[in-house]
């Protein structure tokens, strides 16, 4: 089940959610998704979708090769680990882990492919970076809720 929503949020990421930015940016769904899964589903189970949702994103966004499926693997193996032992799976927690996945990401990728190389200034990382971390966090109760009946935790927050 996980698998089919992961494959439809992300579809409707790229063939939807590309065509309506805000700021001229779009949100990238993948460090959600992989959050939500991590903290229902634990450690091992969160990094093997983080995985399966950054190799899906790899494909679907141009840029390099792997980082998605790298570092949604890591981020969903230590937000699942780190929600079986310190955070109530609720809402609230979803919207935290699912915040610092997709800051992470975002900025690591910034850093990295922009900063680092020279196509952009730090500038940019407020007009780009902020506003799709912000965007991205949005879609939260789209997809928070249909997880949470997927996993069958379905006691109220």
């Amino acid at each position: 089940m996980y698998t089919g929503f992961g494959l439809l949020m992300l579809i409707l990421q790229e063939y939807l959610l590309t065509r309506l930015k805000v700021g001229g940016v779009h949100p990238m769904l993948g460090g959600v998704l992989t959050a939500v899964v991590a903290m229902f589903e634990g450690g091992i189970a969160g990094g093997a979708y983080g995985m399966f949702i950054g190799v899906l994103q790899d494909a679907f966004v141009v840029g390099p090769e792997g980082y998605y499926a790298l570092v949604y693997f890591g981020c969903g193996m230590a937000a699942g680990f780190i929600c079986r032992y310190m955070f109530l799976k609720s809402f609230l927690t979803a919207g935290l882990w699912s915040t610092l996945i997709t800051a992470f990401t975002t900025l690591v990728y910034f850093l990295i492919f922009y900063l680092l190389t020279g196509r952009a200034g730090i500038s940019a990382l407020w007009k780009t970076a902020i506003p799709e971390i912000v965007y991205s966090v949005v879609f939260l109760p789209l997809i928070y809720f249909p997880v949470r009946y997927i996993s069958g935790n379905r006691e109220d927050d």
